[in-house]
């Protein structure tokens, strides 16, 4: 930038020089052919031309600056104006990963609460089933208990099935407990 107001400083200097020197010799010239004021004038208006020529170098040139200067600019502009869409870009796709993320965790907690449901829902089936069998049973035992058929030891077969039945059904109500107390911490 500096090289260049330099280098038009100096042809500037150069083109007044010459110019003196052309005026100096032609001036001695046009005396002695008697044609002094019409060469003059057209000397004149050479080295107003060149003035006008070299000002309209050194617009040219600041010109040229200016507009470099202005590209320079743009290009800065457009890289940060790049820069940020590619910030933007990576946080939007960094926002999309931890969606995903918690969207994954959200399905796989879901599955254990309803993996847990089912748990619960088949303990209570089993307990039902159970109980049910139970009464089934001590009505069977009721029913040959009264009609006489049954001997004392098949009486104690049948009160210790009957006992199994109630301890089996005792542990699968724990069961159920303990399904249930695992649904509560799934939920929270």
């Amino acid at each position: 930038m500096k090289f260049k107001i330099s280098t038009l400083l100096v042809l500037l200097i150069s083109f007044m020089s010459q110019a003196q020197e052309t005026k100096t010799t032609t001036t001695d010239t046009l005396i002695k052919t008697g044609i002094l004021v019409e060469e003059t004038k057209t000397l004149e208006e050479i080295k107003v031309a060149q003035e006008q020529a070299l000002k309209e170098k050194v617009t040219a040139a600041e010109a040229e600056q200016k507009a470099l200067k202005e590209r320079e600019k743009a290009v800065k502009e457009a890289k940060k104006a790049q820069d940020r869409a590619d910030k933007e870009a990576k946080q939007l796709a960094k926002d999309q990963r931890k969606h995903e993320k918690e969207v994954r965790q959200f399905e796989r907690q879901q599955s254990k609460v309803a993996s847990a449901e089912k748990s619960v829902s088949r303990a209570q089936d089993r307990v039902a089933r159970e109980k049910k069998s139970l009464q089934k049973n001590m009505e069977r035992f009721e029913k040959k208990k009264r009609k006489g058929k049954l001997t004392e030891i098949e009486v104690e077969k049948e009160n210790i099935k009957i006992s199994k039945q109630q301890i089996k059904i005792k542990e699968l109500e724990a069961d159920v407990e303990s399904a249930q107390k695992k649904l509560g911490k799934v939920r929270n």
